[in-house]
C-alpha cells in the first residue's frame, strides 16, 4: 500500500489516457490512510466501480452521480484502512442525479471489523464472507431502516468461527423478520446463524418476492420459540405452531411459499453457495 502522498496521484495517468473510455475499474486498498481518489467519478462512461469504502468521501459520491456507473460495489477485507461511512446527504444528491446507481456492500476475508454500513445509500445487496462476522439485531434493525425499498440480497457465507447464542431473545430471529417484512424487494437471504423453525416459516410468509433461502440446518432450532403476536391472525399463529414442529414439516410448508421445493443445506453445500460477484 501506498503512502497517501503517493497515492494521491495513482490515477492520474489513467484518468488522462482513459477518461473517455473506461468502463469497469477496481481500485481496492491502495493507500494506508483513507484517501478519496476523485479521479473515479471523472471517468464519465465508467458502467462499474469495485472500491474499497477508505477510497471515497462525500465529493466521490457527488461525481458519480453525473457518470454513466450503474453498479458500485464497496468492497471491505482484512486490509481496509478503518473510515467513516460518507454523509447520508451525499448518497442523496447523487440518487437525485442517477435514480439507477446500485450499491452492493461487501465484507470478505479474516476480518474482524464491521461492515461500513452507509446512511441512505441505494444499497442493492449486503453480503459477508468471513466467519468473524456476527448478524445482531440492531444491525438488521439499521439495515431495514436505511434500505427497505433498494435492498434485493442479504447474507452471510462461510461457516462461523465464533460462538452463536442459543436463547432466542439474543439471537437475532426479530430482527430477520423485520428485514423480511420492511425490505419489500428481498428475494435472496443467506442465513448462516442459528435460529428456529418458526422463524423460518415466519420470513416465508411475509417475505412476498422471496425466491432464495439458503439455511444450515446444523444451525435450526426445532422450536416454535415465538411469543403470540397480536397482529397474527389465530390461523397463522397455528400454521406456524404445527410446521415448525418437524424439519420435514417445516420443508414442505416453506416450498409451497416459494412455489418450488426447498431444502435445509448441510454445511458441505452451504459453504459453496457464492453470491459475491464483483
Amino acid at each position: 500500500m501506498l503512502d497517501p502522498e503517493e497515492a494521491v496521484g495513482l490515477l492520474d495517468d489513467v484518468l488522462v489516457n482513459n477518461s473517455g473510455t473506461m468502463r469497469f475499474l477496481r481500485i481496492i486498498n491502495c493507500a494506508k490512510m483513507p484517501v478519496p481518489f476523485l479521479h473515479v467519478g471523472l471517468f464519465f462512461h465508467i458502467e462499474k466501480l469495485v472500491i474499497s469504502p477508505n477510497h471515497i468521501n462525500e465529493d466521490v459520491v457527488y461525481l458519480l452521480g453525473f457518470t454513466q456507473l450503474r453498479t458500485l460495489v464497496l468492497f471491505q477485507n482484512e486490509l481496509t484502512y478503518s473510515s467513516a461511512p460518507v454523509p447520508w446527504h451525499a448518497w442523496r444528491e447523487m440518487r437525485a442525479n442517477a435514480p439507477n446507481i446500485r450499491v452492493h456492500l461487501v465484507l470478505s476475508g479474516p476480518v474482524r471489523s464491521e461492515l461500513v454500513l452507509q446512511e441512505r445509500a441505494p444499497v442493492s445487496s449486503i453480503l459477508y464472507n468471513d466467519k468473524y462476522s456476527i448478524m445482531d439485531n440492531g444491525t438488521l434493525v439499521f439495515i431495514s431502516e436505511q434500505y427497505s425499498q433498494t435492498l434485493e440480497v442479504f447474507g452471510h457465507q462461510l461457516l462461523p468461527k465464533v460462538y452463536r447464542p442459543r436463547y432466542f431473545h439474543d439471537r437475532p430471529d426479530s430482527g430477520l423478520v423485520l428485514l423480511a417484512r420492511t425490505c419489500t424487494n428481498l428475494h435472496t437471504l443467506c442465513i448462516r446463524e442459528r435460529v428456529s423453525t418458526a422463524t423460518l416459516l415466519i420470513i416465508a410468509a411475509v417475505a412476498k418476492k422471496m425466491k432464495f433461502l439458503y439455511v444450515r440446518r446444523n444451525a435450526i432450532v426445532l422450536r416454535n420459540d415465538w411469543p403470540l403476536s397480536l397482529l397474527w391472525t389465530s390461523e397463522f399463529h397455528d400454521w406456524v405452531k404445527d410446521n415448525a414442529r418437524s424439519y420435514e414439516r417445516t420443508e414442505t410448508a416453506i416450498s409451497k411459499k416459494l412455489g418450488k421445493e426447498w431444502k435445509m443445506m448441510i454445511d458441505k453445500d452451504f459453504k459453496a453457495v457464492d453470491l459475491i460477484q464483483v
